[in-house]
């Protein structure tokens, strides 16, 4: 059985994927929940929502952006 991974996406449809995520987690959906939804591994929601939480506080007037 094949699976699908973040490394078939492109990476402006993985920042996406990233925002999405974290907005969705931001709106008080459960961390787990939104990222087993996505198929990625629990770890990396942490790490999405922390760089988010760090961009937002230097880019107050704009969307942070989750490049990682």
């Amino acid at each position: 059985m094949e699976t699908d991974d973040g490394r078939k996406i492109d990476r402006k449809g993985l920042e996406a994927i990233r925002i999405r995520a974290v907005q969705r987690v931001e709106a008080g959906e459960s961390p787990e929940t939104v990222i087993k939804a996505l198929g990625f591994t629990r770890t990396v929601i942490y790490q999405w929502i922390a760089k988010y939480r760090e961009a937002e506080c230097v880019n107050e007037n704009e969307t942070p952006l989750l490049v990682i």
